[in-house]
């Protein structure tokens, strides 16, 4: 392993020592804690917001403390190159997607499957795996019925035997306003909130005007959060730009990308910077300043890397940019978005298992403003041999939507094209 990761290694787990504290340690997390011991490999499932990835990297620090190094990867081949000798803790966020079940990364676990159990009987109690997922993806039959080690022990956060309890509702909210004076009227009311609970805590207690707002907030959080974009929209459009940028880069950017010198993502910056209502002479250092200011409220910052705080707000920012600005958004996003949170309903089921993250459009709104812009990427997507994105999009279980997208095609003459191609 190098000098430079392991560095990098240092300062990511320093920050997570400082986010730790505060960590308050529920019984669901005492249970996985409790588990992991005797197991290797374990997923932590919970919808967004919840508290999954703090929960785990509070049980890595624990596991640190009993002399295990923390290797925070990405994929199953990372373990079988960086496993030593000492006692690992391999920690993976999102690991089968974060949207939605990638099936190239399934597959590559289901492929190093053998391997993986391998390596883990031979470490014994020296090496484990601790991953989280979202629970939609974990539901899936797809999961479920995988040749892998992640699926042999998957704890359900939200399942009614860790589900947080009232006490625990408010020792998560105490500790993370113990300098505030709540009246207990509040805690009552705020602890009633069912939706991203330690989320909740955790942005209210950054950000003054939330603060202020906080009764509404856990009422109604994701109706506040869009209203609070729209504002940063109009009136501190840079900070929105900022936030659009990171959302485009799948919830993190690193510094490095304004500096002076470099130009690797110049383009899709000042794209950007003009969507949003910037002058393109604005300086990038700029974004630089806003981030840091942002730090808190939006964005937490690792290894010269801002990323935001947790993904739900990226999943916002996505549906709130893509219905102000579809062409962009649709030119610029990462594919998975399209494919995950982009719908088609008709009136009679636009009611029916609504995700309030995710982007609805109805049969009747089948225009120029958002076929076009979908039917440009999707298009980009084909002639370039990504079909596994276009054949598992929400967008294609919907008969109206598959209907102009031939006539699309046929149109246009792309069908043609595409044979050429191939």
């Amino acid at each position: 392993m190098s000098i430079l990761f392991t560095d990098a290694n240092a300062v990511l787990i320093e920050s997570w020592q400082k986010d730790d504290e505060t960590f308050y340690e529920t019984k669901g997390a005492e249970h996985v804690y409790d588990q992991l011991k005797d197991r290797s490999c374990i997923v932590v499932t919970s919808n967004v917001g919840y508290g999954k990835t703090a929960t785990i990297r509070h049980i890595a620090l624990n596991f640190q403390s009993e002399g295990y190094e923390i290797v925070p990867i990405e994929t199953p081949d990372d373990i079988i190159k960086s496993k030593t000798k000492q006692k690992q803790l391999f920690l993976i966020d999102d690991v089968l997607g974060k949207y939605d079940l990638c099936p190239n990364l399934l597959d590559r676990w289901e492929r190093r499957n053998e391997r993986l159990i391998s390596c883990l009987e031979t470490e014994l109690s020296s090496m484990k795996i601790l991953c989280t997922l979202r629970l939609q993806i974990a539901r899936q039959k797809r999961f479920e019925n995988a040749s892998t080690i992640l699926n042999k022990v998957v704890i359900n956060l939200e399942h009614e035997s860790y589900t947080l309890s009232k006490e625990e509702k408010q020792n998560i909210l105490i500790k993370h306003i113990e300098r505030n004076n709540l009246k207990m009227e509040e805690v009552e009311i705020m602890c009633k909130s069912n939706y991203a609970f330690p989320l909740l805590c955790k942005l209210v207690s950054n950000d003054e005007e939330r603060f202020g707002k906080r009764l509404s907030y856990f009422r109604q959080p994701l109706l506040l959060f869009r209203e609070e974009l729209d504002k940063i929209s109009n009136e501190n459009k840079k900070l929105y730009c900022i936030l659009v940028i990171c959302m485009l880069y799948n919830g993190s950017f690193r510094r490095s990308i304004f500096d002076f010198d470099s130009n690797e993502c110049d383009g899709k910056i000042y794209r950007i910077m003009q969507t949003c209502g910037l002058q393109r002479i604005m300086s990038k250092k700029e974004f630089v300043v806003i981030a840091v200011s942002a730090i808190g409220s939006y964005f937490v910052m690792d290894n010269y890397s801002f990323r935001f705080i947790n993904d739900a707000l990226k999943d916002v920012v996505g549906t709130h940019f893509f219905y102000s600005h579809p062409k962009e958004m649709c030119l610029n996003c990462d594919i998975s978005f399209i494919r995950d949170k982009v719908r088609v309903h008709s009136k009679e089921n636009m009611n029916e298992n609504i995700d309030e993250n995710s982007v609805y459009v109805q049969e009747d709104m089948l225009d120029e403003i958002y076929l076009k812009p979908l039917f440009d990427r999707l298009t980009i997507e084909l002639t370039s041999e990504r079909l596994s994105n276009l054949l598992t999009s929400h967008l294609f279980k919907n008969r109206n939507f598959v209907d102009s997208f031939r006539f699309h095609f046929e149109r246009n003459h792309i069908v043609q094209r595409i044979k050429n191609y191939f």
